[in-house]
């Protein structure tokens, strides 16, 4: 294949007996925004684990970066992924889980950069403080600033907006925008159509398991369409 970003074909993941990734095809370049919406259960957060690498497929075909991946699949260091879990440390401070993360992807001048990505989600003032005393919306930014350690290529957003407040949102949507002119390919997930509309090209419905709607065409992403298909302009 042509060196994209990200390309799946068939891609299949079965747990127990069911398959919770049903021939899943995509394609995903330098620069692109997809947003991938669907009714709880339809695999949403399942796809962006195994395009991420943390989990295997059972089968189909999957390259990141050109490179063919085995079934049992393996991470990279090029690729973000912000799940519902932060992956921080409660009893860290802010500070000392962006250090930690600094090392764990060999981040140069990792402690320069740490304060860098606290600033850009405005949590400057928070640096040194506990996560243990965060409230949802602060998790959420830290988490985004985890993302921001790695020098990624690809970012993986599992409801990024999830837990934010007005200024937050709008934080992410400038971090998404800076990222997507920086050549960065984006996959996220939203239950909201107005996120979509603000930061992606492409919108994509993931219902048991499979794509049932596509388009790059902002015009026909109305919300009497995503309601058709089980999710709507809210939170789920």
């Amino acid at each position: 294949m042509s060196e994209g970003v990200l390309k799946a074909e068939k891609l299949v993941r079965v747990a127990g007996r069911l398959p919770v990734l049903n021939g899943v095809d995509l394609e995903l370049s330098p620069g692109r925004v997809l947003a991938l919406m669907g009714p709880n259960g339809a695999g949403k957060s399942t796809l962006l684990y195994v395009l991420a690498g943390l989990w295997s497929y059972s089968s189909g075909q999957l390259w990141r970066f050109g490179e063919l991946l085995p079934t049992d699949n393996r991470p990279d260091p090029r690729v973000a992924l912000l799940a519902h879990q932060s992956f921080l440390y409660s009893h860290l401070t802010l500070e000392e889980n962006l250090l930690l993360y600094g090392r764990l992807y060999g981040v140069d001048r990792a402690r320069a950069r740490a304060r860098w990505a606290t600033e850009r989600v405005g949590l400057q003032w928070a640096y040194h403080e506990r996560l243990r005393t965060f409230s949802r919306g602060m998790r959420q930014r830290a988490a985004l600033a985890r993302v921001l350690m790695q020098d990624a290529r690809l970012w993986l957003l599992d409801e990024p907006s999830s837990g934010l407040d007005r200024e937050g949102r709008a934080i992410l949507a400038a971090l998404i925008a800076e990222a997507r002119e920086d050549g960065v390919a984006i996959l996220m997930t939203t239950h909201v159509l107005s996120e979509a509309l603000r930061s992606a090209e492409a919108l994509a419905i993931l219902k048991a398991g499979r794509f049932v709607w596509w388009s790059a065409n902002s015009e026909e992403w109305d919300a009497a369409q995503a309601r058709l298909l089980g999710v709507g302009d809210g939170h789920a």
